[in-house]
């Protein structure tokens, strides 16, 4: 019945290798692609169904308890001093963007085996926590300790 799932995640990986490693500056697609390609193909696969609602928990605190690590360094701004974190801004969007949709993919197999409804809104609730924590992480710590957000 998912025959086609299994095929589609594994030909997303191989575009993903494509890009990461033909194209230059495609990394930026390739490591997403293959990141979600191969928990496609893990969770397409009938013998890994089991646990897929726990795993897609722990894959959601995973990328919160990393989101929160790296933004650690916000807490340590001068009063008064003015930051642009751009890359970290897109690595912070990049990985919960991943987390959405790894967690998607993880709670799609837990819906598919007739598994438990509870971890998987537990899961996407985590999922879409990852992509806004840092933004508002980072306003709100701009309020408590005083540094000011360049334009």
């Amino acid at each position: 019945m998912f025959r086609w799932l299994r095929w589609g995640f594994a030909i997303t990986y191989v575009v993903g290798i494509a890009l990461t490693y033909a194209v230059p500056l495609a990394g930026f697609f390739g490591v997403p692609l293959l990141f979600v390609a191969a928990f496609g193909c893990t969770i397409a696969h009938p013998a890994t169904q089991k646990g897929l609602d726990r795993l897609a928990v722990a894959v959601a605190i995973g990328t919160n308890l990393f989101i929160l690590s790296i933004s650690l360094w916000l807490f340590w701004v001068p009063r008064g001093a003015y930051i642009r974190p751009m890359a970290w801004n897109a690595l912070v969007l990049l990985v919960g963007a991943a987390c959405i949709l790894v967690v998607g993919i993880l709670v799609l197999g837990v819906f598919r085996r007739g598994g438990r409804s509870g971890w998987a809104v537990l899961a996407l609730t985590l999922a879409v926590v990852s992509f806004l924590l840092g933004p508002v992480l980072m306003h709100t710590t701009a309020l408590l300790r005083g540094f000011k957000l360049a334009d």
